[in-house]
């Protein structure tokens, strides 16, 4: 009598079953990393996006609401720390229109207050946008202003600052525009506004970050500010950069103050 074969794998079949399911874990792993990196460039894109479109707002508010911008050509320094460290020329020299700075002077919040430090909502206000090299802002701040290193990024991207102050010692009103300087250093506050700014001096990608109008604005005074930026990350080893490969975000802002004795 005849006995029935046994089912059953030879060591043969076994391998080549490991072998196409090894296939498969690699095909469905490959897929499940493509998707997360795809999703998390897709997060990045939106967050920068989102980051750099608020700057422009808030930028655009105080714009609006100034009493005076500072024309191309004026010359100023922030003073010498890292956080008011000019990019470009890597000291604290500044001037309008040649380096990516937009200065202004903003009325009181409060002109029936006298200008005191311990009143400041009397005084007029002095504020200015600039940028700083990404790994000095995070090397010279702590605490919610340091968005964290960021090897990939530090040395190749900026971040956008604000620097503000008050006139205490003095009364912009009453004083000639072409005499206008800088309130003085000591109570002034530098505070990050965007990160991962792009510089404005990338070979095949330049750009004006804070242009001025009309085209005399340097001898007939500043009436209307273009804000362009762009915002960029490298991400997984890819940098994305936005809006496109050369393209900036642009926002055109007309100041709503300017000259406005503020009434008490």
């Amino acid at each position: 009598m005849k006995r029935s074969g046994e089912a059953g794998f030879t060591l043969v079949e076994m391998l080549v079953v490991i072998a196409i399911l090894g296939v498969v874990l690699l095909a469905v792993s490959n897929t499940f990393i493509s998707s997360s990196r795809t999703t998390t460039l897709a997060v990045a894109r939106a967050e920068l996006q989102q980051e750099t479109v608020n700057a422009q707002q808030l930028i655009a508010s105080r714009v609006k609401e100034a009493w005076y911008v500072f024309p191309p050509g004026v010359a100023m320094a922030l003073n010498d720390t890292a956080l008011r460290r000019n990019p470009i020329t890597s000291n604290k020299n500044w001037t309008v229109a040649t380096h990516p700075i937009l200065a202004m002077i903003l009325p009181p919040r409060n002109p029936a207050l006298a200008c005191a430090s311990a009143t400041n909502d009397g005084c007029y206000r002095f504020f200015a946008y600039y940028p700083v090299l990404r790994s000095v802002w995070v090397a010279g701040t702590s605490g919610a202003s340091n968005p964290g290193a960021d090897a990939a990024n530090d040395a190749s991207t900026w971040v956008l600052a604000e620097y503000r102050d008050y006139y205490y010692e003095s009364n912009p009103s009453t004083t000639s525009p072409a005499s206008l300087t800088l309130p003085p250093i000591a109570d002034s506050d530098a505070n990050l506004v965007s990160d991962y700014i792009m510089p404005t001096t990338t070979a095949g990608a330049t750009y004006t970050m804070f242009g001025y109008t009309p085209a005399t604005a340097a001898t007939t005074g500043v009436t209307g500010v273009n804000i362009n930026l762009a915002t960029g990350r490298v991400v997984n080893g890819k940098l994305t950069r936005l809006p496109g490969q050369t393209g900036t975000y642009n926002l055109s802002v007309y100041p709503l103050n300017l000259g406005k004795v503020a009434a008490n």
